[in-house]
């Protein structure tokens, strides 16, 4: 057992900080690995571990060659972390990366060919999936990002003329977020991630001078970008007030059959308290049946009906030779009714508050 506690011991420190790759290129002083709690000041031939935090400052710049042959090319004031890697060219591999702020391109190695779903490139808000290709990806202080596919040739200084026969390739990219993904499949096309939330907009062509000879440049932005973010929030802006509208109107509808539901039922209540209150004219207490309402609807009395937002009934007593004539008007809280008899005003009462309180006695006046 003993045995087995030395050899265990004796290979947890390899496999954590085996390294993985180096910086094979080099300018400036302003080089920084952060490896657990040191902080180590790099430069040409500074070995890398996995879950290191490379740092580029002002005026300086490297290139790190991964242990798979991928190449990650840091800008000035540029940060990357490598989250893991892992290389057996006869085994499982696995590379995962993420772009914190700047300017870093990255070039596919080994790892992408044996299995390009190994292979895990992130900024803050957007996830790349690589398919053997080349591609730079800028990172401002927000986590915005700015994704250009960039064509994998043999000689850098020829990269913007990827016409010529056998000096480059181009691979493709997918950008993705929580919200939707594009693809890319031509090189110097570009796109752009505001939030993880939203989706990437539409590729556009940039000027292929955005890499410089050296293979490095700076994404935020180009102007083809620029005017792509603008047209996009645009749009935005107009399918949200187009929604603002559609919202307004739906409003205004529900709100107007609210307003129409409300008058119906303020008439059903203002007609229910006449028909009560004047069912004695008749000498009825009993409650309408069907027939009734069948055979007459404004029963009890001879007639009904509304005029200029006037509810208006009318009963003729032949007993006594009168004609009976109330008129409402209903408020929001208040009714008022007008009764004559025989086209003499005799009465006007307002009764509330509400119409489920609306009480008036007419039986008084039938004389």
């Amino acid at each position: 057992m003993k045995y087995i506690l030395v050899l265990l011991v004796c290979l947890l420190p390899f496999s954590s900080f085996a390294d993985i790759g180096k910086i094979t290129e080099s300018q400036g002083t302003a080089i920084e690995i952060k490896r657990g709690k040191d902080s180590i000041k790099a430069s040409m031939g500074t070995v890398i571990h996995s879950n290191d935090t490379v740092s580029v400052g002002s005026n300086s710049k490297i290139t790190i060659t991964f242990k798979d042959d991928s190449t990650a090319k840091i800008s000035e004031n540029s940060k990357l972390f490598i989250d893991d890697f892992v290389y057996d060219p006869n085994g499982r591999s696995k590379s995962a990366m993420k772009v914190g702020l700047g300017t870093v391109r990255m070039a596919s190695g080994n790892i992408a060919k044996q299995n390009s779903q190994n292979v895990n490139i992130k900024t803050p808000t957007a996830a790349i999936a690589v398919r053997g290709t080349d591609f730079a990806m800028t990172v401002d202080e927000l986590g915005r990002s700015s994704v250009v596919l960039l064509p994998t040739c043999k000689n850098d200084r020829d990269a913007q003329r990827v016409e010529l026969p056998g000096n480059c390739t181009c691979g493709a990219i997918d950008v993705v977020t929580d919200a939707g993904k594009v693809s890319m499949d031509s090189p110097f096309f570009a796109t752009y991630v505001a939030a993880s939330q939203e989706s990437p907009i539409t590729p556009v062509r940039v000027d292929p001078a955005v890499m410089n000879v050296s293979g490095e440049g700076n994404l935020n932005k180009p102007q083809q970008i620029v005017k792509a973010v603008a047209e996009n929030q645009e749009k935005k802006e107009a399918i949200k007030d187009k929604s603002k509208a559609s919202g307004d109107e739906q409003k205004a509808a529900k709100d107007s059959q609210n307003n129409k539901e409300l008058e119906a039922r303020k008439s059903a209540n203002d007609d229910e308290t006449i028909r009560k209150a004047l069912a004695g004219l008749l000498g009825e207490t009993k409650k309408a049946t069907a027939a009734d309402l069948a055979a007459n609807p404004c029963w009890p009395f001879t007639s009904c009906g509304n005029e200029k937002g006037y509810n208006w009934y009318r009963h003729d007593d032949p007993h006594r030779n009168n004609v009976i004539h109330i008129s409402t008007l209903e408020t929001s809280d208040v009714t008022t009714y007008n009764i004559s008899v025989n086209n003499v005003d005799i009465s006007q009462r307002q009764i509330g508050s509400g119409a489920n309180n609306n009480v008036v006695t007419v039986r008084q006046w039938n004389r």
